[in-house]
């Protein structure tokens, strides 16, 4: 079976790792000096390597070679973990595996000695295990078996019991720069000779947020379109509005223009746009526009956007008039947001919320 774009391109080495330098670092320097913690936790944004820097570390813990953070790749325990065979490698999804019978299974599990130098227990998205396997886990991360490891994943740290996360030796993952996400993509469509226009490829990097995993997904499906692809494919590829209809949206609102907004949103609801994920968006853009205002030195802009939608951006700046006309639409999106959780349709009470603001918007600004 032929492997998908996001395994066949899974990093091999913690070199590979995109853009997580600090945490690398300091894992290699452990990993030299033969230093091993009984629990890790890997924490932030999706798609940014964090469950393959858990099977990276069970390499770098089992190579033949010896516990290394240059492990061969070759020998067979370094085969196994990267073909997801090795004995000793345990990889739990508390997102489907969330209760205590899970751990008590996983501790009888763990109970005898690994054949391995090294257990490496894996618990991909710990944040969703019920508060009874955390107390049962707990015991165990206080008292772990010999030679065990555990490595707990997760995209919400702030979930987590703080007795868990006490016991951990713990690592940021941050979200991966647009410029780090097309650098790899072109590496790719290189190696994979698929013909996308660089336009193309800032598509696909916007869409993807900051996870590398997902603008591989999003890569992998746009080849089969190749240069005919449009902006508008590959947003409904992504599961996301068209940008270009979304920022039509976005100039109403910084316009304060109420036929503007009623017809850019009955334009999104004749296509069947989903209109929460409408809102995530315009949120997006406000929060984008409003770090070009106060970005003296670039840094948010290089890392986080791309140059065609920064110029756009920043063209518009001189249209906010204060931020609190930006911090008005904030609020009330907000309080839209978890109203279109049951999926009713909520065009027309969406329309009313932000004309409301606009007017107030329009008044303000006369007195």
């Amino acid at each position: 079976m032929k492997e998908n774009f996001a395994k066949k391109y899974r990093p091999r080495t913690l070199n590979e790792v995109v853009e997580q330098n600090q945490t690398i670092n300091v894992l290699r320097s452990s990993l030299r000096e033969g230093k091993v913690s009984p629990a890790y936790l890997l924490f932030g944004s999706f798609g940014t390597g964090k469950t393959t820097v858990a099977r990276l570390l069970a390499k770098g813990l089992n190579c033949e070679q010896g516990i290394t953070d240059s492990p061969c790749g070759v020998c067979s325990a370094c085969v196994a973990i990267q073909d997801s065979s090795f004995f000793d490698l345990i990889e739990i999804d508390a997102a489907s595996s969330r209760g205590i019978d899970s751990i008590r299974e996983l501790k009888k599990l763990i109970s005898c000695v690994p054949y391995a130098r090294y257990r490496v227990v894996v618990v991909d998205e710990c944040h969703q295990l019920t508060k009874e396997a955390f107390n049962a886990l707990l015991k165990t991360l206080e008292e772990p078996p010999p030679r065990t490891v555990f490595v707990l994943v997760t995209t919400d740290i702030s979930a987590l019991p703080k007795t868990v996360v006490s016991r951990c030796q713990r690592f940021l993952f941050k979200e991966i720069s647009i410029q780090g996400i097309k650098n790899r993509l072109k590496e790719i469509i290189q190696k994979e000779n698929i013909a996308l226009t660089d336009g193309l490829i800032d598509t696909i990097a916007h869409f993807s947020a900051g996870s590398l995993r997902d603008a591989l997904f999003l890569l992998e499906q746009v080849s089969f379109l190749g240069e005919s692809a449009t902006e508008t494919e590959i947003s409904q590829l992504a599961g996301q509005p068209p940008l270009k209809k979304t920022l039509l949206l976005f100039d109403a609102l910084l316009d304060n223009d109420a036929s503007k907004i009623i017809s850019s949103l009955t334009s999104l609801v004749e296509e069947g746009e989903n209109l929460k994920r409408v809102l995530m968006n315009e949120l997006r853009h406000f929060r984008d526009l409003l770090m070009i205002k106060v970005d003296r030195h670039g840094e948010f802009v290089q890392s986080k956007i791309s140059i065609k939608y920064q110029k756009w951006l920043e063209s518009r700046v001189n249209k906010v008039f204060s931020t609190q006309e930006i911090l008005e639409y904030v609020s009330a999106i907000n309080e839209l947001l978890p109203k279109l959780e049951h999926g009713t349709d909520m065009s027309l009470v969406i329309q009313i919320a932000l004309i409301s603001v606009a007017l107030k918007n329009i008044n303000r600004r006369k007195k």
